[in-house]
């Protein structure tokens, strides 16, 4: 019987075949078969079985967390499904694993309209102002890859769209999460941010929101960017908010729960679902509904003095 291709052998030839795959699923993928095959020393496909299939799960847990390593060992599912679409094995070893078990979802963070306020006070200049108030409805690949064209100033509406590698344009290569297109509202503020930074651009300078010594960097090496870097072309911008948080008295939060607040903000003002959902760029109504549908501190203080108010009840005094 002729043998199989080793594991790196086919993973190659199945992403050549799929154009179509999200960049960012692809370079997951690469990594993961770049695990699979340091841990079983690149065996052909066909000879792995499904104890080498537990072996992987169990190594993944000394290079990330379990959820993670679920993720990981979902990623990989697929190149095994074609290979036995291919005949190439007889089935799919990964496909009867268990994933390992994780806690449920945390309580979201939602950040109180004064904890909003008080990071965009500390912020050090008006690009980060901006970041964090923009930050309310995009994600940060989509507020860092914001260029002077996304932006019409005199209706104060923000356009998050792809991105093509071009010298002319001065842009690399980006694309939102879901291949989606969509509009956003831009506050007073924002809007008038976004103007003043516009001004000081350097010539032929697309990007409103990368220092412009950062952009002259990532120009410079634009064909060899990563993914991650052209997602977030700011160096060290966890690191920064984070300093901008502790600097606004707030013990934790990451940048991504300004924009968990700002789409429930949406829905505790009266949108319905389905219209935060086109804003917020979901593909699926269920996680508009799931995973932002949270309640802040003041909103349970609220409903405790409507209980109250109408119980007449108030705590027994000894």
């Amino acid at each position: 019987m002729q043998q199989t291709p080793n594991i790196t052998m086919y993973a190659q030839t199945y992403l050549n075949e799929h154009r179509g795959i999200e960049e960012s699923t692809r370079s997951l993928t690469a990594l993961v078969v770049r695990y699979l095959a340091e841990v079983l020393q690149d065996k052909p496909i066909g000879d792995i079985t499904i104890g080498d299939a537990e072996r992987f799960k169990n190594w993944l847990l000394h290079k990330v967390k379990k959820t993670s390593a679920n993720i990981y060992v979902k990623s990989i599912r697929p190149i095994f499904s074609q290979a036995v679409l291919d005949e190439e094995i007889p089935k799919n070893p990964f496909a009867a694993i268990k994933l390992f078990r994780v806690p449920k979802r945390q309580k979201i963070r939602i950040y109180e309209s004064w904890e909003i306020r008080a990071i965009v006070g500390q912020a050090p200049n008006m690009w980060w102002r901006a970041i964090v108030l923009l930050g309310l409805l995009l994600r940060r690949g989509e507020v860092l890859n914001t260029t002077l064209a996304d932006v019409d100033f005199r209706k104060g509406v923000l356009t998050v769209q792809p991105k093509e590698d071009s010298e002319r344009l001065g842009t690399w290569r980006f694309q939102p999460k879901d291949y989606d297109t969509r509009e956003i509202p831009l506050t007073p503020e924002a809007n008038s941010l976004l103007v003043t930074i516009s001004c000081e651009l350097p010539d032929r300078q697309p990007y409103l929101l990368v220092p412009p010594k950062r952009y002259q960097w990532l120009m410079a090496h634009r064909d060899r960017l990563t993914h991650a870097t052209r997602k977030c072309p700011i160096a060290n911008f966890n690191r920064e908010f984070h300093r901008i948080r502790k600097r606004a008295g707030i013990k934790h939060g990451t940048y991504h729960d300004l924009r968990r607040t700002g789409i429930t903000m949406l829905l505790e003002n009266g949108l319905q679902p389905h219209q935060v959902m086109q804003i917020a760029g979901h593909s699926q109504i269920e996680t508009t509904i799931n995973y932002y549908t949270a309640t802040r501190d003041s909103l349970l203080n609220q409903a405790r003095t409507a209980l109250i108010g109408a119980t007449g009840l108030e705590p027994a005094t000894s």
